[in-house]
């Protein structure tokens, strides 16, 4: 099935979304967090926190640290919506 534009980018606000709250939650620096996101179904937009777990992209698990960037201003690891546009082209398919 081929996936919409605006389908990814709901996808995309979404794990924002879940990702950012996760970090917030965790209340240690993302670099450091060692909190994953398991999605469960990527049209519906269902992800599973996982503490303690590593990326394993067969499971469709990403390690939070993968999904963050360095901001240029405050040097601090943020949520990175062009690594989860990329990721949700994967789990989606081609638009």
């Amino acid at each position: 099935m081929i996936a919409q534009p605006d389908e990814i980018n709901d996808f995309v606000d979404e794990l924002y979304a879940f990702v950012r709250a996760a970090l917030t939650e965790g209340g240690e620096p993302a670099d450091y967090h060692k909190g994953a996101v398991r999605v469960v179904d990527a049209r519906l937009r269902l992800f599973v926190l996982l503490d303690n777990h590593g990326t394993d992209e067969q499971l469709g698990i990403v390690a939070l640290r993968e999904l963050c960037r360095i901001d240029e201003l405050t040097l601090a690891m943020v949520p990175d919506r062009m690594k989860m546009a990329a990721l949700a082209r994967d789990w989606l398919g081609p638009i």
